[in-house]
């Protein structure tokens, strides 16, 4: 029997993580039902991978993006997909419509208590994000074990505060890569959302022309790879 979904939104998958492995980048449609979450191209209906609900680990969303974090059941194995809105808006609204089904309890017990969303699995994805970025080899899993081992001396407010002093120290570590030039001048730079979002719809139209036609697709993955690592990581994380 056929489960018609219950939300429907159109998406551009991300060459990062799944994305960029699993050649997923491109517009698809995210497709809610009451049991899974269905990504489908779009214009070719046949091209679909579900993923049942519990195995999902988390979700959540930074600005026009949303992201899932997949767990080892998943059919493309554990990683993030990462998907680019139209705005932030439809970002907000897809994380507190998805997140409702995968952590029911959760939800109604924040808005009863009316609690602050204080989503500490976006937070454990950033701070993989963090020190992925600097180098170091550290997963969800790693992050995890740390935060359960620490959970009754870390509150959640602690855990998000150092989450967010870790992330100005980044910050100010790649303006001050950037070049020689003062550090004052390149802070002051502030590049339009707009520029952004288009940079970002062009890459990932570039990236998928690239994987779908080019006959050498070890060259592309590397190069995709070498080129998110070392200059899109950046803009991502402005955003």
């Amino acid at each position: 029997m056929f489960d018609y979904p219950e939300h429907v939104w159109q998406v551009a998958v991300q060459p990062r993580s799944l994305g960029s492995s699993k050649g997923l980048t491109g517009e698809h449609h995210i497709c809610l039902t009451y049991k899974s979450i269905a990504l489908v191209r779009v214009g070719d209906c046949q091209k679909k991978i579900e993923f049942p609900l519990n195995s999902i680990r988390r979700c959540g969303h930074t600005g026009s993006f949303f992201f899932l974090g997949l767990g080892r059941s998943a059919a493309t194995g554990a990683g993030d997909i990462w998907m680019l809105t139209e705005d932030a808006v439809i970002a907000e609204n897809m994380h507190s419509i998805i997140r409702k089904p995968l952590w029911p309890e959760c939800v109604l017990q924040r808005d009863f208590e009316g609690f602050e969303e204080l989503e500490e699995e976006a937070v454990v994805h950033e701070i993989v994000s963090l020190g992925n970025s600097m180098g170091l080899e550290v997963d969800d899993d790693d992050v995890e074990e740390l935060v359960e081992e620490h959970s009754k001396e870390l509150s959640t407010e602690e855990l998000l505060e150092l989450h967010k002093e870790e992330n100005e120290t980044l910050k100010w570590s790649l303006t001050s890569e950037e070049s020689g030039e003062d550090e004052g001048k390149e802070e002051s730079r502030i590049i339009p959302a707009k520029d952004l979002k288009d940079a970002f719809f062009c890459w990932s139209k570039l990236c998928k022309l690239a994987e779908d036609y080019h006959p050498d697709v070890g060259s592309v993955e590397k190069a995709i790879s070498v080129f998110n690592d070392n200059v899109m990581n950046y803009f991502w994380k402005l955003n």
